[in-house]
């Protein structure tokens, strides 16, 4: 099937959903502990984060 004419079109590279994104309340939890607990490597963080929170998030 050949999308003909259409198939010429600009289309936005960008996928309409990510199933990985961190909701955007729990982004601000995860940089407002970031910011209070600086001594902690991404690796501490993301596991105190998880502890404290009912959200895992990745160190990455």
């Amino acid at each position: 099937m050949q999308p003909g004419q259409a198939g010429l079109q600009d289309r936005s590279p960008k996928p309409k959903h990510v199933w990985n994104r961190i909701p955007d309340d729990v982004r601000r939890k995860v940089v407002k502990l970031a910011l209070k607990e600086t001594e902690l490597s991404p690796r501490e963080l993301a596991a105190t984060f998880t502890d404290k929170e009912i959200f895992l998030v990745s160190k990455s």
